[in-house]
């Protein structure tokens, strides 16, 4: 079967999974009909892999995984479901800004593209055009609304000072490409001019005041998550309380324990995976909502002061050059539209968080039914600092070449180095069938094969050391049966899921560490070198010169002639420049004679034709 039957064949069971779920009741999306799809595959084992599925493989297939999903008593499908819901909704920063900056131009498609295709003639096309170009001006800024008569009246006579309405002729001249350059200009001109004049209080209609709702949103949205991963945390501590008096593990030493599980502990241990994944969704969010909060202060910041640049600059002029004046306002607008991303990426990231805690209500009421009458305290299970007498693993029992321990004081960036299964003991989760309990990196960072491990205690990392490939195998077996520890425990490599794009930490870390050398250029004063040259091309370019210089020589011969010959200078003196004048000019005037024929037109008498000779003297 070719990929693209196969590809098909997986979407039609898809597509049969979700209309399965649908007629049972519950919305499905695809992709977590994907993801149960491959677990209830890669758990069968060879039932559906390795062989060419019949039509009733397949109805069968569907049978398993529809009802895993319908299980009430699955608490698994909640993390699960709040998993793939982050990976579908969460994304970068960066990809964040793409996709808003993205929609924006789509949605500026259209008017755009009316604009840049016009061909206006008379006033009233002009004119029409015109407006055009303010509503588009309104839409790609949002400062305002095109329906909305003050922001269309201030937006207008900001245009009109930087592009009035008679140069609309040498715009519609310009290609497609310089009008569209032309029209991003002039919206952030326009958006500065305007956001200038609403500093100074005569302007503003429909302008909203996003740099404090910034500020604002994003400390309501810290302080929220700061709360809520508080109370996780103390949820989590007492059930790992619970847990350990349960002697699934017990609280003091990790050398006994019971590995029978009852219904309770296996529910109390999705309810422990569940709120995990919370927690590590909340650090992120808190992180990415932290670091909005800042760039949200330093372009407020920033913000002001190129207010106060401009105030300076027109405070003392009546009249300003636009090359001072346009920069300003071009800086302004592009700071302005920072603002707003800052602004709708909080709204996504709160949007999220809300989401999230609809995925945690069914756990929390499971917890306060089993608080309820009982006396637990929190747990001092994972203390933020160890203790100082506390051993670290040492390297004395390294069983393989490809196992070595990493301490804080021998790699840079300790505290920085990524961390496999989301930085939990892999000793505890084996030992005790799925217990998360975050390592301490203090104590040491065990690295094999690339990848770095962190553990609770110095004997669980020991104990891993002498045989790492079999806790690594049993921690794969436990996620076959508990599915939502494969994502929660980014183990997407190993199972080849098409999950967790967003995944916070790189698959295999880097360990780099910074160092720089620093050598005199001469050691020996004895024999320095003066033609020395350290750069490399400087090297090859004389290597070329002396290569080019073996293929050249110069003939000469020898003559007679030549043989007593020599170069001979000599000094003169020019002559001077005289001059002399040796001749007169001199004239005489002579007569000047003129022959004139009379009676050429006749007379009375009969005479002839008669010439007449006259001298002239001059």
């Amino acid at each position: 079967m070719t990929n693209e039957a196969a590809a098909s064949v997986i979407k039609n069971i898809i597509n049969e999974i979700v209309q399965e779920c649908s007629l049972g009741g519950k919305d499905v999306s695809d992709s977590l009909a994907a993801f149960i799809l491959k677990v209830v595959t890669l758990s069968q084992g060879s039932k559906y892999v390795d062989r060419a599925l019949s039509r009733e493989d397949v109805m069968n297939l569907v049978q398993d995984c529809v009802k895993w999903i319908l299980n009430p008593q699955q608490l698994s499908m909640d993390t699960i479901k709040m998993q793939i819901y982050m990976d579908v909704n969460y994304i970068t920063r960066n990809d964040f800004i793409q996709k808003h900056q993205s929609t924006v131009c789509s949605r500026l498609q259209s008017i755009q593209q009316e604009i840049t295709d016009a061909r206006a003639r008379t006033k009233q096309q002009l004119e029409l055009l015109y407006s055009t170009i303010v509503s588009y001006l309104l839409m790609k800024t949002g400062l305002g609304n095109p329906s909305e008569t003050g922001a269309v009246r201030e937006t207008t006579a900001a245009l009109q000072n930087v592009f009035p309405q008679t140069e609309l002729g040498a715009f519609m001249a310009l290609d497609k490409e310089s009008k569209i350059q032309k029209l991003s200009e002039l919206a952030m001109i326009v958006t500065g001019i305007r956001l200038y004049h609403r500093d100074r209080g005569s302007e503003g209609i429909g302008i909203d005041n996003v740099d404090t709702t910034l500020q604002d949103n994003a400390k309501k949205l810290v302080d929220k998550l700061e709360t809520q991963l508080k109370k996780t945390k103390d949820l989590i501590s007492k059930l790992i309380s619970v847990l350990q008096n349960s002697g699934i593990m017990p609280a003091k030493t990790y050398n006994h324990y019971d590995e029978t599980l009852t219904t309770q502990n296996t529910e109390l241990m999705g309810v422990l995976a569940n709120l995990r994944q919370y927690e590590l969704f909340l650090l992120n969010l808190l992180s990415d909502a932290s670091r909005c909060r800042q760039k949200g202060q330093d372009l407020q910041f920033q913000f002001k002061t190129i207010i106060t640049q401009l105030q300076k600059v027109t405070q003392t002029r009546r009249a300003v050059s636009t090359v001072r004046m346009f920069p300003l306002f071009i800086s302004l607008a592009k700071n302005w539209s920072l603002i707003q991303e800052e602004l709708t990426l909080l709204s996504m990231y709160s949007t999220i968080e809300n989401e999230l805690q609809s995925f945690t209500q069914h756990s929390k009421s499971l917890l306060c039914e089993v608080f309820e009458g009982l006396e637990v305290e929190l747990s001092a299970v994972e203390p933020e600092e160890i203790d100082k007498k506390e051993i670290r693993i040492h390297k004395v029992s390294l069983c393989h070449s490809s196992v070595d321990v990493i301490y804080p004081e021998t790699v840079l960036n300790f505290e920085l180095l990524p961390l496999q299964f989301s930085g939990f003991c892999p000793w505890t989760l084996v030992k005790s069938k799925g217990i998360l309990l975050h390592g301490k990196r203090q104590l040491g960072i065990v690295l094999y094969q690339g990848y770095c491990y962190n553990f609770y205690t110095s004997e669980a990392g020991q104990e891993f050391i002498e045989e790492p490939e079999k806790y690594l195998s049993e921690i794969r077996e436990l996620a076959l049966q508990r599915p939502e520890l494969i994502l929660l425990l980014e183990l997407k490599r190993e199972f080849d899921l098409p999950l967790q794009k967003n995944s916070s930490h790189p698959n295999k870390p880097v360990i780099k560490i910074d160092s720089a050398v620093q050598t005199d250029t001469h050691p020996l004063t004895s024999n320095i070198d003066l033609n020395y040259q350290w750069n490399q091309w400087e090297l090859r370019r004389e290597a070329l010169k002396m290569a080019d210089m073996k293929k050249k020589y110069t003939h000469s011969t020898q003559t007679d002639l030549s043989h007593f010959r020599r170069e001979n200078f000599s000094q003169v003196y020019l002559p001077k420049k005289n001059w002399s004048q040796t001749k007169q000019d001199r004239g005489i005037s002579i007569p000047k004679i003129y022959n004139h024929l009379s009676r050429v037109r006749g007379d009375s008498s009969g005479t002839c034709l008669k010439v007449v000779n006259i001298t002239l003297d001059l």
